[in-house]
């Protein structure tokens, strides 16, 4: 009989102080004066764990400016 395995833990939503405690506040500058809002870039540096280009790079292909 096949067993399934069973599911990973669910990912734990950071708190908002870990959330902005992750990203730097230069590379979140950086990317408002690309045009972007703030709220969104620092959502996608959370995401791409402080890396400026990929999170250009979503902010891009998901967002607006």
């Amino acid at each position: 009989m096949f067993r399934v395995p069973p599911l990973p833990p669910r990912h734990q939503q950071s708190s908002a102080a870990e959330v902005l405690m992750s990203i730097t506040e230069p590379h979140v500058r950086q990317l408002i004066s690309e045009g972007f809002d703030e709220n969104s870039a620092i959502r996608a540096l959370h995401l791409s764990k402080d890396n400026v280009q990929l999170a250009r790079d979503i902010l891009i292909e998901f967002g607006q400016r």
